[in-house]
Formats: structure tokens, C-alpha cells, sequence
């Protein structure tokens, strides 16, 4: 490593701020730990799949 990369600080060593797509659980244990989060509403289109769409809403709980 050369020197200037050695006084940069790490990915790990900043703060997280995460953007999180369509889990509300996820989300919410990362800002039960203080991480700064953006949650996207987002769910996969099932294009009038009726059986598809029964099949995803039990995935979010």
C-alpha cells in the first residue's frame, strides 16, 4: 500500500446509509442500530398474476 492510501479511511471504518428496496423488517433492524436508512416501498410487478401475487404478498409477512 502506498502512504496515501493508508490515511484514507476504510468503507468500514465510515458511517453506513443504506437504501433499502422492500423489506420494512431489514430496514427496520438497521435503524434499530442507529444506520441511517432510506426505505423504498417497493414490490416486483406481477402483471395481473393472481396466483403470483398471493404467492408474494405472503412474503412480506
Amino acid at each position: 500500500m502506498t502512504e496515501k492510501s493508508e490515511q484514507r479511511p476504510g468503507l468500514l471504518g465510515a458511517p453506513l446509509h443504506v437504501v433499502n428496496v422492500g423489506l420494512d423488517g431489514f430496514a427496520e433492524e438497521l435503524q434499530n442500530h442507529d444506520v441511517s436508512v432510506v426505505h423504498v416501498d417497493w414490490a416486483p410487478p406481477v402483471r395481473g398474476n393472481v396466483g403470483l401475487a398471493d404467492l408474494l404478498s405472503k412474503l412480506g409477512g
